[in-house]
């Protein structure tokens, strides 16, 4: 995300290329989350309690995927 911001700051090679080979990444892992949050939504087999706890589960995950994407985080 910070790359994206860079390269349209700045028009650099190196920084258009990292942007576009990141898209396919950066787009399926906003695809998966909004399926995963949609089902949540609208499950009836999970409690109010159960949805707030799956909610905190899937922005930690997303949270972890982004910052070992981002800083390289192991």
């Amino acid at each position: 995300m910070h790359i994206r911001l860079a390269a349209s700051r700045w028009h650099n090679r190196l920084l258009t290329v990292i942007d576009v080979a990141g898209r396919p990444v950066t787009g399926e892992l906003v695809r998966m989350t909004d399926r995963l949050w949609a089902w949540m939504q609208c499950s009836r087999r999970l409690s109010e309690k159960g949805k707030l706890l799956m909610a905190t589960g899937i922005l930690l995950v997303v949270r972890l995927m982004v910052a070992s994407l981002v800083f390289g985080v192991r």
